[in-house]
């Protein structure tokens, strides 16, 4: 899996939570509707680095403004307290507005979780990172 500074949602260590919460960072798309162009399929990686206390979704949102609303685009299921090495992928839609950041949901008191944006995810196979659960979306 390819990893890039510039794509991290989170600090690469990951990003604590003690409750829903937004990503540290929030990508600049560059354009008022960006698409990834011919054969580019984008995929949010969400890992859980540290076993996450209560329930959570992971989301993708996007807004046309770098301090404005964000909306849901894509949103995992829920998942009941999943363990260090847990992996969701969401595929970014083909269309979206130009800032883009990832939503923590649901009551999660604890945890920790890396997001970040790539061309290339681990789909067959847990990543090393991530050698428990996978989820695809």
């Amino acid at each position: 899996m390819i990893k890039d500074a510039l794509l991290l949602l989170t600090p690469d260590a990951g990003q604590k939570l003690t409750a829903a919460a937004a990503s540290a960072n929030q990508i600049d798309l560059g354009q008022a509707a960006p698409t990834p162009g011919m054969n580019r399929i984008l995929t949010v990686v969400f890992q859980v680095m540290e076993d996450i206390a209560g329930k959570i979704s992971f989301a993708v949102q996007d807004c046309d403004t770098a301090d404005g609303t964000y909306a849901d685009v894509v949103k995992s299921m829920e998942l009941d307290a999943p363990e260090a090495g847990t992996q969701v992928n969401l595929l970014l839609p083909e269309k979206c507005r130009r800032y883009v950041q990832a939503y923590f949901s649901g009551t999660v008191t604890g945890g920790t979780v890396r997001a970040f944006i790539t061309t290339s995810s681990d789909h067959w196979y847990a990543a090393k990172e991530a050698p428990s659960k996978q989820y695809v979306i």
